[in-house]
This record gives structure tokens, sequence and C-alpha cells, in this order.
């Protein structure tokens, strides 16, 4: 009887035991999942912010060619563009505080416009930008790009701490 008492006793050990090892053992395993997704995370918002932060100062630079004494639109084409905005603007959005989301919005509305006022301008065979498109570029669009670069760079710079 004392014998099959110490198998018992054995058995509920053991199994404590090999219960409390597979609990431990599955904490790390989420720990180390959870890890892995919050730097995919991270790497992933600071892939977006980079690279609209670069779309963004490439735009800032046409504005002022089109703004400037010369005023000229830029070369080539497609050198200011949407592109990373739209595959990034997801990640962006569910990162970014509401104020830089805001910003963000705005920034991209506007180096859209700046491109829309590029196509009619060269559809109509004109080399330069009309003083009003400058005009208008000088006192919106430029503004909007530059304060959302700002925050991109605020962003950046807190993504990395």
């Amino acid at each position: 009887m004392i014998t099959a008492l110490f198998g018992l006793l054995g058995v509920i050990i053991g199994g404590l035991i090999t219960f409390l090892t597979s609990s431990n053992l599955e904490r790390r395993r989420e720990r180390r999942d959870d890890d892995r997704e919050r730097k995919r995370r991270a790497t992933e918002l600071k892939t977006a912010i980079r690279l609209t932060l670069e779309e963004f100062v490439r735009a800032a630079a046409a504005c002022q060619l089109a703004t400037e004494d010369k005023k000229q639109w830029w070369e080539p084409p497609n050198s200011v563009n949407t592109d990373s905005w739209t595959q990034s603007r997801a990640s962006l959005a569910a990162e970014v505080p509401s104020g830089v989301w805001i910003s963000l919005t705005n920034a991209a509305f506007a180096e859209e416009r700046l491109i829309q006022f590029r196509a009619e301008a060269l559809a109509k065979h004109e080399t330069a930008p009309s003083d009003w498109q400058s005009k208008f570029i000088a006192e919106h669009v430029l503004p909007n790009l530059r304060e959302a670069a700002e925050h991109l760079r605020i962003e950046h710079n807190r993504c990395r701490d």
C-alpha cells in the first residue's frame, strides 16, 4: 500500500513538474513571439517613415524649383510621386499620433496637387508654373510638405529610442 502511495505521489509530482516546465516554456515562447512582432512592426514603421520622408523632401525640393526666380518644373517627371505614401500610409496610420497623421495626409494631398499642376501645365506646353501656381505652391504646398517632413523626422528619432 505504501508503495502504491509513493507511486501515486511520484506521478503527481512528475505531472506537476511537467506542467510547470511546459507552462514556463510556453510563456517564454509567447514573449519571444511578441518581441519578434514588436521588432517587425518597428522596422516596418521606420521603413515607412524613411521612404515617406524622402518622398516629401523630394517634393519640397521640386516646390523650391517651381517657386524660385527661374520658376521651372522638375525633371524627370516621375521623380516626384506619391508611391511611398501610398504603400506606407496604412503602417503610418496605425502608429503615428493623430496630429502627425493629419499633417501627413495634408502633405500627401499637397504633393498630389503639385503633381497635378505640373501635368496640367505640360499638357498646355507650358514649361514653367504660372504665377498663381507658384504662389499656391509657395504658400500652401511647400509649408505642408515641410511640416510633415519635420513630423516624420521627430517620429523617426522617437522610433530609434
